[in-house]
């Protein structure tokens, strides 16, 4: 028996106990999303949570649109690199169909524009429609990155120590099995789920080095939800401007402290402000959420592209 094979025996293992505690029980589930979510932030060292100091770095005009998921590794170093650099985008979630066969494109929402526009399914995939640049590949769109828009602007020491130190493969790897092993619900951002589309893009703000933010980006990922990423990390210019335009909904400690409250999502097809992740989480699935979960586990993982069998549902 491989390695793979061992680990992923023993993830379905851990998700055969997880997810029916998880789907059945709100306190289990909110334990699960605050504490595991916040244990691969800091597998990652919390990347994402300061942006570089910018010098003079050009600005897109026009937004770019980022195709990922969350539970793909190698998308969230292109977040982090989004988050660090202080960028906003348009992120089309492209969530894997199902375990049981690769690149499957036949009910996702997103996935078709990817396999159109670049020829194949892989993930990341970045337009950039300021320079007309299309690409895959997570490292080459984080190069591309830096230079188009952080040329002058400075890394923090937790970006180099995650993403350019001799560190970095070990330090990935770890977060990889954190990933696989503790954040297993298919629905943190791996398989889609049934939902009803956003006619206009919902409206984020975070950045990738709370844990809270993880919680509802899974959300929008498994719900496929087209929405604007506003980056809000520490150190960026515009924290100032959105205390001012929510600071009805930030705490008086938060505004001593001078902190903001964050993730906070509007919706603009219902006219909808909220920043709490669990009530976050429950609206989306109340508004868009048509069909039920998946009851796959990585026991029915293949790496292979047979013709899909239909997924299990619960």
């Amino acid at each position: 028996m491989s390695l793979f094979n061992i680990l992923r025996f023993v993830a379905s293992l851990l998700q055969r106990i997880v997810i029916p505690l998880y789907r059945r029980f709100h306190w289990f589930a909110r334990f699960h999303d605050i504490f595991i979510s916040l244990v691969l932030v800091l597998t990652r060292f919390a990347n994402g949570f300061f942006a570089g100091k910018d010098n003079g770095s050009a600005r897109p005009v026009q937004t770019l649109v980022l195709y990922e998921f969350e539970g793909c590794p190698f998308c969230r170093k292109v977040r982090e690199a989004i988050s660090v650099l202080d960028l906003d985008v348009l992120i089309k979630p492209c969530p894997r169909e199902t375990y049981s066969a690769y690149g499957v494109c036949i009910d996702s929402r997103y996935r078709p524009e990817v396999k159109k526009a670049g020829g194949k399914l892989q993930f990341p995939y970045l337009v950039d429609p300021n320079t007309n640049t299309a690409m895959y590949e997570s490292d080459a769109i984080i190069e591309y990155l830096w230079q188009t828009y952080g040329d002058k602007t400075s890394k923090p020491f937790n970006y180099w120590l995650v993403m350019e130190s001799p560190l970095r493969s070990f330090l990935f790897f770890c977060h990889m099995l954190a990933s696989m092993f503790l954040r297993n619900v298919p629905e943190q951002g791996m398989i889609r789920t049934p939902s009803k589309p956003a006619t206009l893009p919902l409206e984020y703000w975070g950045h990738q080095g709370s844990n809270y933010c993880v919680i509802v980006r899974e959300v929008l990922t498994t719900l496929e939800l087209q929405h604007v990423s506003h980056a809000l990390p520490h150190g960026s210019p515009k924290r100032a401007q959105f205390a001012k335009d929510y600071a009805s909904l930030i705490s008086n400690w938060r505004k001593a402290a001078n902190l903001v409250m964050i993730p906070l999502l509007y919706d603009p097809n219902t006219n909808t402000t909220l920043v709490e992740s669990d009530d976050i989480k429950e609206y989306l699935y109340k508004t868009y959420k048509t069909g039920p979960f998946t009851s796959e586990t990585y026991s029915d993982y293949n790496t292979k592209q047979p013709l899909p069998k239909p997924a299990k549902q619960s």
